[in-house]
């Protein structure tokens, strides 16, 4: 599901919230709020998720931020 707010999976367990917003020249902004700091494996792992929003939606860019956890 591509809809704000979306569920932050890790290993079958909801690890905290992402929301995405259009930015400028089509760029995406994509924030996640986990509920406990992401492992980097994790990490690594939304960012390549990322990328699949940001083609879902069209987008010719997109930043990950991560929120403190």
């Amino acid at each position: 599901m591509l809809a704000n707010p979306g569920a932050l999976l890790v290993d079958g367990e909801v690890a905290g919230t992402w929301r995405v917003k259009q930015a400028t020249k089509g760029r995406l902004d994509l924030t996640v709020t986990p509920f406990a700091p992401l492992p980097a494996r994790v990490a690594r792992a939304v960012e390549a998720e990322a990328e699949t929003v940001r083609a879902a939606r069209g987008g010719t860019g997109v930043r990950v931020t991560v929120e403190a956890g």
